[in-house]
């Protein structure tokens, strides 16, 4: 039977965050220090995204830790609602347009008529150019809603936990955009990240992370990853090993307290028609502990709700899994689409 999973057969583990900011724009430490406060929290690859302002720092990298250059954007229209774009390098530095620390944008700037032409989009297809992808960040903090995301296209995912926003006004998880995206038949990935703003303060830094399994560490090959979704977001819970087979969840983790499944499914002209969620816990019958590590194998239609109207059919649906610690730390792993 086939397997389906957005993990990449070989590669290695690599740990990193995708948002970052210095004082080249609204941060309070300067970029050297920034760095190295990853690099000591041995991070594999750090992406500084300053306001505007495209970075490319050399002189970081070793055989264990890598710069992304990119940078954060803004799409304004005039009724106040922050568009926002992290854009980050798919290219060696040699082979990049754009210079370190050179300004960009904004690329809508307040007043203008804000349409296809000259909003959102055009921010999107400016930037994903085939020399970076693009990420919808904190689109709960910046008042965007899951139908107004759901218009626009060519981005590979969006922000689905911002830890600096959580913390300033609870508005850092965007579930419920993603399950909307996912619904509405997208193809999007969820990134989670630190959006560091302040120092080396437990609060702020190291919250959140994504975890990108990778031939090598390199720009082309980082990038390359989390454009096809294969990497995982996570707080702290570990994921080893994800795909479905045969309609059967296969999951092998570090040790969690649960599991969160959410099939969304029976799509008619394009949008799911079915959505359920069950949770698998650790003393469940589908647990098992194997080499330190937990093994979870359930049908996806193990537990379907009396209470649906419809039943899950199995010839085209998606599972999204979401793992959660005894500290109540989160786990995300992407959407898998299945289409026989």
């Amino acid at each position: 039977m086939e397997k389906y999973s957005t993990l990449i057969e070989n590669g290695q583990w690599y740990k990193g965050n995708t948002h970052t900011h210095s004082t080249i724009s609204d941060g309070k430490y300067p970029y050297n220090e920034v760095i190295g406060f990853y690099k000591n929290r041995r991070y594999n690859f750090l992406a500084m995204t300053e306001h505007e302002i495209y970075t490319a720092h050399q002189g970081f990298d070793d055989k264990n830790f890598i710069i992304i250059p990119g940078m954060e954007i803004a799409a304004r229209p005039p009724d106040g609602v922050y568009y926002g774009l992290l854009v980050l390098a798919k290219k060696e530095l040699s082979e990049l347009k754009y210079a370190n620390l050179q300004k960009v944008g904004p690329l809508v700037e307040y007043g203008l008529p804000w349409n296809d032409e000259q909003g959102f989009q055009k921010s999107i297809n400016k930037l994903t150019d085939g020399d970076h992808i693009s990420i919808v960040h904190c689109p709960y903090w910046n008042q965007m809603t899951p139908e107004s995301l759901s218009a626009y296209s060519g981005y590979c995912a969006i922000e689905i936990y911002n830890h600096e926003c959580l913390h300033y006004g609870r508005q850092g998880n965007a579930e419920s955009y993603w399950d909307y995206l996912i619904k509405n038949g997208r193809k999007i990935w969820g990134i989670a990240c630190d959006d560091l703003h302040q120092g080396n303060d437990s609060r702020f830094i190291e919250g959140a992370w994504i975890m990108v399994k990778a031939p090598g560490l390199s720009i082309a090959e980082i990038t390359s990853a989390i454009e096809k979704g294969s990497f995982y977001s996570t707080q702290g819970p570990q994921i080893y090993e994800y795909f479905i087979q045969d309609d059967k969840v296969h999951l092998e983790c570090s040790k969690v307290k649960k599991v969160y499944i959410t099939v969304f499914g029976n799509f008619v002209d394009g949008k799911s028609t079915y959505f359920c969620g069950m949770t698998c816990w650790e003393n469940d019958e589908f647990f098992k502990s194997i080499n330190n590590k937990m093994v979870l194998d359930v049908k996806v239609n193990q537990r379907q709700s009396f209470y649906r109207p419809s039943r899950l059919t199995l010839e085209k649906y998606v599972v999204r899994i979401t793992l959660e610690d005894e500290y109540k730390n989160i786990a995300w792993a992407n959407p898998v689409f299945i289409n026989k």
